[in-house]
């Protein structure tokens, strides 16, 4: 396994309850913002542009870019991260999936 090199960019999509608050949602992960390992975050909820292989099931997403692997294994230990992820579970219709690769 060979050490990763780069930024990493990790992508969360997430499914939600249909009466979830997706205000209380955004302000929410906008405060991971401040956690000193986030280089760029930005949010998103989804666009119907009527391509079929989009991810309908996951009405909003975060985007999170770090310097490398390293910082984000320190920000998933953060606690301002874990409490975000304990106010926010009541929103969520299932676990959010993840997708992680490293820029140059």
């Amino acid at each position: 396994n060979k050490p990763s090199k780069g930024q990493l960019i990790h992508l969360v999509l997430f499914k939600l309850k249909p009466e979830a608050d997706i205000q209380f949602l955004s302000d929410e992960l906008n405060k991971l913002a401040s956690i000193e390992q986030v280089k760029d975050l930005s949010l998103g909820e989804f666009e119907e542009v009527g391509d079929a292989r989009a991810l309908k099931e996951y009405p909003f997403m975060m985007q999170i870019r770090f310097d490398n692997v390293e910082a984000y294994k320190t920000y998933q230990q953060d606690t301002l991260h874990l409490g975000v992820k304990k106010r926010t579970f009541h929103l969520l219709a299932g676990p959010p999936s993840s997708y992680d690769y490293l820029i140059d």
